[in-house]
């Protein structure tokens, strides 16, 4: 955040369907939580993306990276388990658990989601490269200057 304030941003419509303005550039004091997660949210693209323009299915507009399941699945469960989704989305749960080895169930209310959240399955980009290391902060810990 501090390089954006500092470098400035290229206002309009991200591939993600977000609309950033110059408002995006109001210095908030950038505080970080101790418990915060940090994991990027940034493809745009990719064997989802173009599946769902295959088959002429929308594009999730709330999905998040795999790291963030995958962080909580191996945090919560062992080879086996049973993860449920009640809320399936783009099916990246689903996608996350089975790559660890885990059984999986969700619920998707949307039948064109759940319809497009099978074109998780048929990426090419194997499993490990989607995972982003994913750190917690120590509590207290400020990040110095870049």
């Amino acid at each position: 955040m501090k390089r954006v304030l500092k470098n400035g941003i290229k206002s309009g419509v991200r591939p993600s369907g977000h609309e950033v303005t110059q408002n995006f550039l109001k210095n908030n004091g950038g505080s970080i939580p101790h418990n915060l997660l940090a994991i990027a949210n940034t493809e745009s693209n990719g064997a989802y993306f173009d599946y769902c323009k295959k088959y002429d299915l929308p594009i999730h507009p709330a999905r998040f990276p795999a790291s963030l399941p995958d962080y909580f699945i191996r945090f919560l469960t062992k080879k086996g388990d049973l993860v449920v989704d009640p809320f399936g989305g783009s099916s990246v749960t689903g996608y996350v658990a089975e790559n660890l080895g885990r059984n999986w169930r969700t619920i998707e209310k949307d039948l064109n989601y759940a319809l497009s959240g099978r074109g998780r399955f048929l990426e090419k980009k194997p499993y490990k490269s989607l995972i982003s290391k994913y750190e917690i902060a120590s509590p207290g810990t400020f990040f110095p200057d870049d």
